[in-house]
């Protein structure tokens, strides 16, 4: 509590100032010699309380207690005079002056007088920030009261009255009547890396600005996060149907900030007259967000026709097969292209299907990819990839990159592609030499067995006797069914000039002896 001695008399308030040091809760006490002295040190010192003699040269205490009410209108005067006259009591009165103590002081009486003004300030204080607390709870409180009467809305079942009295209760009049709409704004993340307190503060910084845009162009909005990735804006009492115009706006000024980690869309309902038919402008704006996969982000969705499913054309992905396996990749990425264009013109189409339809697509570029990479297909792997995509523009970019590496690694491997379709070849003019190997073979490429047996694997996932002996044992099955043959011929026909040797081995691969496996094609 802080205490202004103002008199012009030194021993007077150097006197107060002893009698009262260290007591009555007073931490802090200025003194000043006049009332002007006095009004130099209001605005750095601030006192909760003032004592002040009555006739001061210059500038008298009725006077500077006036200009006291004007700059700390809360701060206790307590007026002190050695005469009794009633003009000065008159004046003190309407300053509303907490107490008139008469000199000489009876200290006792002005300790008294003290107490009681340092109580009415503590009590004040206490009661000020009280109201403080109340006024920032309700206000803290108001968003959450927002949110709940949104979500209210979007059920079509909610008490109107309720809600306009709960709303009453926070200090918001919401307009019964009058144009209202609803505006989603949708965004969905774009990756994965976000905890989940960072996707929380993306999510509430998006509700801010949106509604803060709303607020700005003068609409009463109501809003509320909704399922993880969208917010709800419902805005009441608007003179006209909210315009495209300004949903484009703000779809740019959310995606300025946002464009990289988000595909955002917004989806408009149709304007309703009440507050009770909100529900139907809601209901509109959620059926157009599945549209939104379709759309590049920063869309603003208020068609209220529906467009036809696609009929995707089951000869399409053949077709795709086709041109990579010719090389032909300017019209593997036009069917891209056409698919994407076609899509969008059917933005009704569920999700799911359009992305199946592009794994379909995509799968001989996914065994390409892992054929040179050298492990075993994971088309599992594969969806995951393609079902993490929120847009077709970012499945189609997927898909073109996809393309583009393929080719770019066909050109780089093309070379090597042919010397491993060569030993193919000469493998399948040639299994039934029984002197055929490795040796020869390298023989006949001049590569070294170490690079062509390398080269081999990374391309077929086999070793080159591994391809030796399937390819040997395959045309041994096939020769099974001419009886004329008999088990020994069949051997050599295949490159084994030891029978046994070739039933141990036919065993092993088919799982039965050759006898066996000619029995059970009879």
């Amino acid at each position: 509590m802080k205490l202004l001695v103002v008199d012009d008399e030194k021993m007077t308030r150097e006197g107060i100032a002893r009698s009262i040091e260290g007591g009555l809760s007073i931490q802090q006490i200025e003194l000043a010699d006049s009332g002007i002295t006095a009004i130099e040190k209001l605005d750095a010192f601030q006192p909760d309380i003032i004592l002040t003699d009555v006739r001061m040269p210059l500038m008298d205490g009725i006077e500077f207690a006036a200009r006291v009410r004007i700059l700390l209108p809360d701060c206790k005067i307590i007026f002190m005079s050695g005469f009794t006259d009633k003009e000065y009591l008159k004046s003190a009165i309407q300053l509303k002056a907490l107490n008139y103590i008469e000199k000489p002081i009876d200290f006792d009486e002005l300790k008294e007088a003290l107490q009681t003004a340092v109580n009415l300030r503590l009590e004040e204080q206490l009661n000020k920030q009280r109201v403080s607390e109340l006024n920032r709870t309700l206000l803290e409180s108001i968003p959450l009261i927002k949110a709940e009467i949104a979500s209210q809305l979007m059920t079509g079942k909610s008490d109107i009255e309720h809600l306009l009295a709960r709303a009453r209760s926070a200090g918001l009049a919401l307009p019964r009547r009058g144009f209202c709409q609803t505006v989603i704004v949708r965004f969905d993340p774009r990756q994965s890396g976000w905890t989940d307190s960072e996707w929380m503060s993306i999510r509430l910084r998006i509700n801010r600005e949106a509604e803060a845009f709303f607020i700005e162009k003068g609409y009463e909005c109501l809003s509320v996060l909704k399922d993880g990735s969208a917010m709800v804006c419902h805005l009441l009492n608007m003179r006209s149907p909210i315009p495209t115009s300004m949903l484009e706006a703000l779809a740019e000024l959310l995606s300025a900030a946002n464009s990289e980690q988000l595909h955002l869309t917004i989806a408009c309902g149709d304007p309703v007259s009440e507050m009770e038919q909100i529900f139907q402008s809601y209901k509109q704006a959620n059926s157009l967000l599945p549209a939104s996969f379709y759309h590049a982000s920063g869309s603003v969705l208020t068609r209220t026709e529906m467009t036809p499913v696609i009929v995707f054309d089951p000869s399409i992905p053949g077709i795709f097969a086709d041109c990579i396996a010719l090389e032909k990749q300017s019209k593997a990425e036009q069917i891209l292209v056409d698919l994407a264009v076609d899509l969008r013109l059917h933005d009704q189409t569920p999700v799911e299907s359009t992305k199946y339809y592009f794994f379909k697509l995509l799968t001989p570029l996914f065994e390409d990819n892992e054929k040179w990479c050298g492990h075993e297909t994971d088309h599992s792997l594969y969806w995951d990839i393609l079902n993490r995509f929120v847009s077709l523009h970012d499945i189609v970019d997927f898909a073109l990159q996809t393309l583009h590496r393929h080719f770019d690694e066909y050109q780089k491997q093309k070379g090597t592609r042919r010397i491993v379709r060569e030993v193919i070849r000469y493998i399948q003019a040639s299994y039934a030499d029984e002197a055929l190997s490795i040796q020869k073979i390298c023989g006949h490429t001049f590569l070294t067995p170490a690079y062509l047996c390398s080269l081999f694997k990374l391309h077929t996932n086999q070793t080159i006797n591994g391809y030796l002996t399937e390819y040997r044992i395959n045309k041994a099955k096939s020769l099974m069914s001419d009886s004329k043959l008999t088990i020994q011929q069949i051997a050599v026909l295949v490159g084994y000039s030891n029978s046994n040797y070739f039933a141990k081995v036919f065993r092993k691969m088919v799982g039965m002896t050759p006898t066996e496996y000619r029995e059970g094609l009879i």
